[in-house]
């Protein structure tokens, strides 16, 4: 697919290679629904792409990030291989996955990348990775209340959380919450995905979160309390 090498430059061999092998695994592994070539193209490798140009204006150096519920990889270990000098914790509560992403990480030989099998609001409260990222990433369904709640713990102050969201970008409802867990909401990207197998274009919103001081001590709550009662 040349879409590969113009999209992604030197870093399409080992993309193509991980993409490869999710293509392989996906199935027996539950690791994700989306298997035809293009589409893993555009909604997994394509769509982590989009968040290089805010990453490279926010950290022109490098960077430690964390990816929340990173699932298959996706954006971390996608955006690790696209930019070395990123700094990369992949977090997952399933160990299964996380395996796979192992032996990704052997396979392709990748420093600076490692995996973390624990939930998010449990890795949030450890010393060791609380407020110890330059930014965290995640690209989840869950609103973005919540998501501010689960991956601001990890952020230091003056890092960022951006948070991936569709054509909504939830600000509204999630504006709140933000400022509660010491976040102030700094700038939302608008992007557009290259078309998928069916010829659509998904609209896409890079929400950009500013950590302006230390999250409360009492965040993050027990999932079932966010999930139930989101600030």
């Amino acid at each position: 697919m040349d879409d590969w090498h113009t999209t992604f430059g030197a870093a399409a061999p080992k993309l193509r290679a991980y993409a490869a092998m999710l293509s392989e695994r996906a199935k027996e592994m539950n690791l994700t629904a989306i298997t035809d070539p293009r589409d893993v193209f555009v909604k997994h490798f394509a769509d982590s792409a989009t968040l290089l140009p805010l990453l490279a204006e926010l950290f022109p150096g490098v960077v430690r990030l964390i990816d929340v519920g990173t699932g298959a990889g996706f954006p971390g270990l996608a955006l690790k291989l696209m930019n070395p000098a990123i700094n990369v914790t992949l977090l997952d509560s399933r160990g299964k996955r996380l395996a796979f992403l192992d032996e990704v990480i052997a396979e392709l030989g990748v420093s600076g990348a490692r995996t973390l099998n624990a939930r998010a609001e449990e890795a949030g409260r450890i010393r060791s990775h609380r407020e110890k990222y330059d930014a965290a990433v995640a690209r989840a369904v869950s609103g973005l209340a919540g998501l501010a709640e689960l991956c601001l713990p990890f952020v230091r102050v003056g890092g960022v959380f951006i948070a991936m969201k569709g054509a909504d970008d939830e600000t509204s409802a999630g504006a709140s919450a933000i400022r509660s867990l010491g976040g102030n909401l700094e700038k939302v990207v608008r992007v557009t995905l290259p078309k998928d197998v069916k010829g659509e274009s998904a609209a896409r919103s890079l929400v950009t979160v500013r950590k302006v001081r230390e999250t409360g001590k009492e965040y993050p709550r027990e999932y079932a309390k966010i999930a139930k009662n989101p600030l």
